[in-house]
């Protein structure tokens, strides 16, 4: 999970993920990368996964994505953010 990270940090890039362990590296500052979790019902049917992650992506400012750790869930995604 930290490689993953390093990676993310070092190419500027969002990390999409259903391992919730990495709810908990992100409250380590030197960890805190865009990270979009996944924590829905069905963790297995991709298609539902992309619509709720787009519709995300859709409602959402650049600014919350890249600066937040967020948990998308069947009801709803919550941002946490890093500033």
């Amino acid at each position: 999970d930290i490689k993953i990270i390093k990676i993310a940090k070092n190419e500027s890039r969002v990390i999409l993920t259903r391992d919730k362990d990495y709810i908990v590296l992100t409250q380590f500052p030197k960890y805190q990368v865009p990270i979009i979790v996944i924590r829905l019902i069905n963790q297995t049917n991709a298609q539902h996964i992309a619509n709720k992650t787009l519709e995300f992506i859709k409602n959402n400012k650049e600014s919350v994505i890249f600066n937040s750790l967020t948990i998308i869930k069947e009801e709803k995604a919550d941002s946490y953010s890093y500033l």
